[in-house]
């Protein structure tokens, strides 16, 4: 990865619902997106409510295309 996150990627707490069924978040073969955020305000915001911010996570099947798609976002 390249830069950080204010979002948990490891809990061993599991405080957030993204961390219900294990306290990694990535599993062997996930692919993710890094969403550039607008700034340092929402990093701030989003690291001070880190135990309850929405993960969003979408569930998809892999795609031969998905490099296709992840360099038109």
């Amino acid at each position: 990865m390249v830069g950080r996150t204010p979002l948990l990627i490891f809990d061993i707490n599991q405080k957030n619902s993204a961390f219900r069924d294990s306290p990694a978040l990535f599993k062997p073969g996930d692919r993710i997106r890094l969403i550039p955020l607008s700034g340092e305000k929402e990093y701030l915001q989003i690291e001070q409510h880190v135990d309850s911010y929405p993960y969003e996570i979408e569930e998809g099947m892999y795609s031969e295309n998905w490099i296709k798609e992840a360099m038109s976002v």
